[in-house]
């Protein structure tokens, strides 16, 4: 018999969770409800939050999760009196791991604590260093102790470090541990090359590296590897290149240097092939006038051109030999300097006397969709008498002669590059282009500009990054520090030494750095862990640039006054090592997959490993690799661990990660996307379309294509009330999808009493179901129910609101109001939803991406070109 007015428990939401979760907040249905009900976790009450008679929120703590075998949950009332009890599955989840602390020691430093950092950590991980167990203690889950023993550091070098779940054995995460030699650097020898060396690149898959001579237009070619019979002697002639070449950049797959000529008349940038020494192409269309830095990314074969005293950045296509792109960064001073992050394929451009540091997406030839064209009802692209007239859903924030890229509207004569002739409004602007008068609209419109800028010094010229550590360690000849900034959260540190940096190098084995300073004639090792200097050594005259072979630690600087490099041994490390892996990523397929491993100290019959497992493996030389990946590791998606193993050690290489995706065919322009882990569902928003797109995550199949409004974006949802809400920014309206049902249950209007509110970002409560909408247009957030819309109510907010998001412990949304990059707002509402309590100046910019991860499925979804303009600033 249950007692009159007794609490009931129906289900609990989500009813799987991930196995050692830090802690887990789900939803609990069924009725009779009181705000002093108490959600129990296996007969322990647990922090309760009432939302409704028929809803509570409790967070079951981690020691609730250490195990995965099923836990059971119900309801007691203030008097004793308890509901039924329903299960919740706690499943075995691979442990994960973003950093250690610290990243790197020396040698014969002895044992030492390595704190892990990341998650899903208990007492079934094991935690291993250079693929050996080591003991290891559970601080909580998201860190874990490890201990390396002295016999782990006593030799130089990068090493792994990896945990896995002992139920999951084949599921490994993994990093790298470096360890720095303690002998001193040792000038090996010092080279004559021409004249007027101004730059030094290493290709480090053959151990050749290339000295690009200002004085006397040609380069220089120099053997690092110490098997070769012409160890550190040049190779050959100088090669002759364009006039006063003052950068020089390597593809270390292709095998090509590209040199760029620093003059008025012929600017041009010259390829030499590595392979043959010879001269294999002079790029000249495309260009502007004093080119001075280039960079590349060998993994996406971009090069970027950067010039002096210019806003001007060209992209290279390194398959093609032609420039592919123009864009537009901060005016750079005399002497601006490039270094490239591989995976993400950005290039960083230091200001070199004036601006900013620029950073340069190098995917999509470094442009940033910052608009979506209006339908064609709305005068979406319009040409009349040769010019035409754009019309944009947002602020497109284009200027007068800035190029800009039409794409992807209906009528394709309207697409391509233009320069901007005038902007009659933000949502406007126009370019000639000669044609027959027409209508149409929908599309996408991209600028070139700067991905973000970074307010450093404008002196700043040196850059290097550590691809380990993301470290870039950045020299101002005008200054007497040294900058070291996190590029994952843009911290700065900095390191004293003497006024006249010009260049750094790092080493990612050792996680350590070089500059040079010009004025001293001198070199500085650094020690990026400690952020000390380690040692100061004498070079040639007038050092310009540095270089590092990381596998064998050699540093070769470039001295302008003597005409010479010096060639430095940093210290003895071991040198099996990964540098390099091509590709890093690719999609699922029935196609098994080559893959190129680059790096040094690889024998004949080495064997490239994922997750511990071997692969096919062809020996190319002691500093390549190559094999294949079988199909059976890439039908589905995937992260796997990639090392070699020497047949002579049972110590592996140091680690790089593989990933397999899976993409899944949407609609036009994918905006925005919500996940709803009790039905395995995603709903992602296609705003070209004006489609919605429902997802199963289990098979990575379209559940449903659903008819919405006009140019979908924002989309959020509730799983209790099995609905999800999609803002269609240009029909004022809601779309609230029926999740169990695929199909649309309602529309519900946002319109103001007068003009247009152009909803945008929306959230929805979990468990009250309570739909917040930005209406970007009409300085209002919009409030409504889930399950039974009515009329929505409204609140007037600061000007431009774009994005919402609901802390549903506190029960307050946010929202950003960022209708000019200037005035960025963030609002917090109060407790009930609806009153104001405050905003916080600063800068925001909408991300290009959205990523969404399901921890209990591992499985991570990523959605492109999202609306990306204005500045970002962090919020703690």
């Amino acid at each position: 018999m249950i007692p009159v007015g007794a609490p009931t428990l129906s289900a609990v939401n989500p009813s799987t969770v991930a196995q050692n979760s830090y802690s887990e907040d789900v939803y609990l249905n069924g009725s009779n409800f009181t705000s002093t009900s108490s959600a129990r976790v296996n007969g322990s009450a647990v922090d309760t939050t009432f939302v409704s008679s028929t809803v509570l929120r409790a967070r079951i703590p981690a020691a609730d999760l250490d195990t995965a075998v099923p836990a059971f949950i119900d309801v007691m009332q203030q008097s004793g009196v308890l509901s039924g009890v329903v299960r919740i599955n706690i499943v075995a989840a691979a442990p994960a791991l973003i950093s250690t602390t610290p990243d790197s020691t020396t040698e014969g430093a002895g044992s030492l604590s390595i704190t892990f950092d990341g998650g899903y950590y208990g007492s079934e991980t094991i935690a291993q260093i250079s693929g050996n167990a080591r003991s290891a203690t559970v601080t909580n889950s998201r860190q874990l102790n490890v201990t390396a023993t002295g016999a782990d550091v006593t030799t130089a070098g990068l090493f792994s470090v990896s945990a896995l779940n002992s139920g999951l054995p084949q599921q490994i995460t993994a990093g790298n541990f470096a360890v720095a030699p303690t002998d001193s650097p040792t000038v090996l020898t010092t080279l004559g090359v021409g004249t007027g060396p101004n730059s030094v690149a290493i290709d480090t898959s053959t151990g050749i590296a290339v000295v690009a001579n200002t004085g006397s237009n040609s380069i220089s070619l120099i053997d690092l590897e110490p098997s070769s019979p012409t160890y550190l002697q040049k190779m050959g002639n100088p090669i002759s290149v364009g006039t006063s070449p003052t950068s020089v950049a390597v593809d270390t797959l292709r095998h090509l240097a590209l040199t760029v000529s620093n003059t008025s008349a012929a600017s041009s940038v010259t390829v030499v092939d590595l392979t043959t020494k010879a001269v294999k192409a002079t790029i000249t269309d495309g260009l502007d006038v004093f080119p001075y830095a280039v960079g590349i990314n060998p993994l996406t074969g971009k090069a970027l051109v950067v010039y002096q005293n210019s806003s001007k950045a060209t992209i290279i296509d390194l398959d093609t030999l032609a420039v592919t792109a123009t864009g537009q960064i901060q005016t750079t001073g005399a002497n601006p300097q490039i270094a490239v992050d591989t995976q993400l394929n950005w290039a960083f451009v230091t200001p070199g006397g004036t601006g900013l540091v620029s950073v340069v997406d190098l995917n999509n030839n470094g442009r940033n969709v910052v608009s979506l064209i209006a339908v064609p009802s709305s005068n979406g692209a319009v040409r009349k008498s040769g010019t035409v007239t754009i019309t944009t859903t947002g602020s497109h924030s284009a200027t007068v002669g800035e190029t800009i890229v039409v794409a992807g509207v209906n009528d394709s004569s309207f697409n391509g590059t233009f320069t901007v002739a005038s902007v009659p409004s933000s949502t406007s602007f126009t370019y000639s282009q000669s044609g027959s008068d027409t209508t149409s609209g929908n599309g996408t419109v991209s600028v070139a500009n700067p991905l973000l800028t970074i307010g450093l010094e404008q002196n700043t010229r040196g850059i290097s990054i550590s691809p380990e550590t993301k470290m870039a360690v950045l020299a101002d000849p005008a200054s007497s520090a040294v900058t070291l900034m996190n590029m994952l959260d843009q911290t700065v540190s900095t390191i004293t030494l003497e006024t006249g940096a010009v260049a750094s190098a790092v080493n990612p084995f050792t996680n350590s750095a070089v500059t040079v300073n010009s004025l001293g004639n001198t070199a500085s090792l650094l020690n990026l862990q400690t952020k000390s200097r380690t040692t100061q050594f004498t070079v040639g005259r007038k050092p310009v640039a540095v270089a590092i072979d990381p596998t064998t630690n050699i540093a070769i600087t470039a001295n302008q006054t003597d005409n010479t490099v010096s060639v430095i041994k940093l210290g003895t490390i071991r040198p099996f090592q990964i540098t390099q892996m091509n590709p890093f990523n690719t999609f699922t397929s029935t196609t098994a997959q080559a893959l190129t491993i680059v790096g040094n100290g690889f024998q004949p019959g080495a064997a490239v490993r994922f997750n511990g497992t071997n692969l096919a493996t062809t020996y190319v030389s002691t500093r390549e690799l190559t094999a294949v990946i079988p199909t059976s590791y890439l039908g589905a998606p995937g992260r796997y661990i990639v090392d070699v193993l020497n047949p002579t050690s049972t110590i592996p290489s140091n680690v790089n990660t593989f990933t397999v995706m899976q993409a899944i065919t949407v609609g036009t322009s994918p905006r925005g996307i919500a996940l709803d882990r009790a039905r395995n569902l995603a709903v992602v928003t296609n705003s070209g379309s004006k489609t919605v797109s429902v997802i199963n995550t289990s098979s990575l199949s379209i559940s449903g294509t659903l008819n919405v409004g006009t140019s979908p974006q924002g989309v959020g949802l509730s799983s209790i009330a099995g609905r999800a809400a999609v803002a269609n920014t240009d029909d004022d309206t809601v779309s609230v999808i029926d999740l169990d049902n695929i199909a649309v249950a309602t529309t519900v209007s946002v319109a103001p009493s007068s003009g247009t509110s152009k909803p945008i970002g929306i959230a929805v409560h979990p468990g009250s179901g309570r739909v917040v909408v930005a209406d970007s247009n009409s300085s209002q957030v919009s409030f409504f129910d889930i399950s039974s819309p009515g009329t929505p109510a409204s609140l007037t907010v600061d000007a431009g609101p774009e994005a919402v998001a609901i802390d549903p412990t506190r029960n307050r949304p946010f929202h950003i109001a960022n209708p000019q990059p200037s005035d960025g707002l963030l609002s917090p509402h109060g407790r009930n939803l609806r009153s104001r309590l405050g905003y916080l100046p600063g800068h925001f910019e909408p991300r290009k991406q959205f990523r969404f991860g399901d921890c209990a499925s591992g499985h991570r979804y990523v959605l492109g070109d999202i609306q990306s303009s204005g500045h970002q600033s962090d919020i703690d």
